[in-house]
């Protein structure tokens, strides 16, 4: 908004309001879909405990750290079309600003390369993405939007505006802490803390929610809805095993007197506590180890089994992790886990995330900004942010060992990810076996010879033939096999001599089933002995190539084209019935 003026900014904050009879038209459709319930919905059951799973389980953090990480590291830019004419002033460009990600990044470089799209490098929407607020940075901002909408599915943005009522930064506030979202007959947000119990209207709360598909027009639903079980069985899973090293408030094994068999012996609670401490004081204890202890009667020892892997414990602990994982959607090459993995995959895992994990949460990040905020500031802006996604390396190295003369120095510096410099600038890498010519260092004349007028003899018009003819022909061209020799000479590079038209005669051996022939309307069975050889007459024109002398002198080729005169010729075309070429008359003029 740096480059528009008082009166621009002005009209352009009223055309950002939404249309009076569209905003009626739509609480109407909500109020019946809704049925005009006083309150809206309340945060869905368990998602305090969804937010905290980020700070208790160690896999949940993870994958959803790991996520929310690398969008918030994304940057984000504002762009404004231009008109054709060159003009400065600002237009609409939908098809940018809601086209999908492939068709967009190709429409704004193109449209940047041709001084269409200019990029707007400071605007209060940039700042409250990149600065954040008063407490939050830029990045902590982003971080918590996205850990949000991942564990529970919503969140939300308290809008901070200025004079102008321009928002200018967004303070976070958790699903648990909004009890109520805007209905029509209520458009408020139900907000309560601790002691923070108030109403905030719907036109200051920014919303970026995850629908559920069985209540579309309720709260959000994020991943850990459905994790929630599998996360849990991973935690219980730790706490088990940390409860070993407690023994589980279980001895490790029963002392317990012995009587004669058949017989049950006693020891009164006395002795029991004599023979303890005695226990304890003479065996407790590292420098004590190994002492025996000395009995005067016989007593049972009953020991209590520890065997972890009968738990299974870890293998249940890699399968949670590993679903966790694959519903978050990310490679698990992106944590180490390299048990089904190779150089391949490992490679490749960074694309994958790029594609399949980030630019579809980007995308739904843009789309909510683009509709929901731009128009606060200016309905012509163009959001948009820098791809995560890398280009393949591999792919262009593979393409350019090709043909490596085909870059200059910078593009090659460029593909090993280093910066150009003057000197590599038009300098290409040519082979010592390959010296690269052109049509005008060999002397060839590229252009269309001139040969002259050429002119068609139409054919003569065939007799009309009888039935018993056209049957002739019929069998004929059932029986004789039709050979075309073709001849294929590069243009411009033969001189075809005035020639005669010999015949050479060809026998060629086919074999002829019984076949039925109908002729006009009649229909006959025309029997032909098998192994018949018919004889086909094939005339040929006979054709003489002056050849260019050709001497190669390696690593040097020194190409000698003999010089040819320009001429003019008048060909005169002769065809028979068939539209077949019987001769041709050649004379210069």
């Amino acid at each position: 908004m740096a480059t528009l003026s008082w009166h621009e900014r002005i009209s352009l904050l009223k055309a950002a309001a939404f249309p009076k009879q569209q905003a009626q038209q739509a609480a109407m459709i909500l109020s019946r879909i809704q049925g005009n319930q006083p309150s809206g919905d309340p945060p869905s059951r368990g998602a305090s405990g969804m937010l905290e799973s980020y700070s208790t389980m160690p896999w949940v953090r993870a994958v959803a750290g790991r996520v929310a990480g690398s969008m918030a590291a994304v940057e984000w830019r504002l762009y404004k079309a231009l008109p054709t004419k060159g003009s400065q002033r600002a237009i609409k460009a939908p098809d940018l600003q809601f086209s999908s990600y492939a068709e967009r990044k190709s429409l704004i470089q193109q449209r940047r390369e041709a001084g269409e799209l200019l990029a707007v490098p400071e605007h209060l929407l940039l700042t409250a993405l990149t600065k954040g607020n008063g407490y939050h940075t830029g990045v902590a901002l982003r971080r918590l939007t996205q850990l949000s909408l991942d564990l529970v599915g919503e969140t939300f943005w308290l809008k901070a505006r200025n004079a102008l009522k321009a928002p200018v930064a967004f303070w976070p506030i958790p699903a648990t802490w909004v009890q109520d979202t805007p209905t029509p007959a209520k458009p408020t947000f139900g907000i309560s803390h601790r002691g923070w119990n108030e109403e905030i209207p719907q036109s200051e709360i920014a919303w970026l929610c995850d629908p559920n598909p069985a209540d579309p027009y309720g709260r959000g639903v994020g991943y850990m809805h459905s994790l929630s079980d599998e996360a849990e069985i991973d935690e219980y899973a730790a706490k088990t095993a940390r409860q070993l090293f407690f023994n589980r408030a279980t001895p490790d094994f029963l002392v317990y007197p012995k009587g004669p068999e058949g017989q049950t012996a006693e020891m009164s609670p006395t002795e029991v506590r004599r023979f303890e401490t005695d226990w304890l004081n003479r065996l407790q204890g590292y420098w004590k180890s190994y002492k025996p202890y000395f009995l005067s009667r016989e007593v049972g020892v009953y020991e209590f089994s520890k065997d972890m892997q009968a738990l299974q414990l870890l293998p249940i602990r890699n399968q949670e992790r590993d679903i966790i994982i694959q519903v978050f959607g990310v490679p698990p090459e992106r944590f180490g886990i390299l048990n089904n993995s190779n150089r391949s995959t490992i490679d490749a895992s960074d694309l994958i995330y790029a594609k399949d994990v980030m630019v579809p949460r980007l995308e739904f990040w843009r789309s909510y900004l683009q509709e929901r905020m731009v128009p606060e500031y200016d309905d012509r802006l163009i959001l948009d942010y820098v791809t995560p996604v890398m280009e393949d390396r591999d792919f262009m190295l593979k393409a350019a060992q090709f043909a490596p003369w085909a870059m200059d120095g910078n593009e090659w510096r460029s593909i090993m990810g280093l910066a150009p410099k003057d000197e590599f600038d038009g300098v290409y890498f040519v082979p010592p076996a390959v010296t690269p010519v052109n049509a005008a260092q060999l002397g060839v004349d590229l252009s269309e010879p001139d040969i002259g007028l050429v002119e068609e003899v139409p054919p003569p018009t065939p007799p009309k033939k009888s039935l018993s003819e056209t049957m002739a022909d019929a069998i004929t061209r059932l029986v004789s096999p039709v050979i075309h020799n073709t001849v294929n000479v590069p243009e411009r590079s033969v001189t075809i001599e005035r020639s005669e038209v010999h015949v050479a005669p060809a026998a060629v051996q086919v074999d002829v089933q019984p076949q039925a022939i109908t002729v006009e309307g009649a229909k006959f069975d025309v029997q032909v002995p098998e192994q018949a050889a018919p004889v086909v007459n094939v005339k040929a024109p006979i054709v003489h190539v002056a050849a260019p002398t050709v001497n190669v002198a390696a690593p040097n080729v020194d190409v000698h084209v003999p010089a040819q005169k320009p001429r003019k010729e008048l060909r005169t075309v002769h065809r028979d019935a068939n539209h077949l070429i019987t001769k041709i008359n050649i004379e210069e003029t």
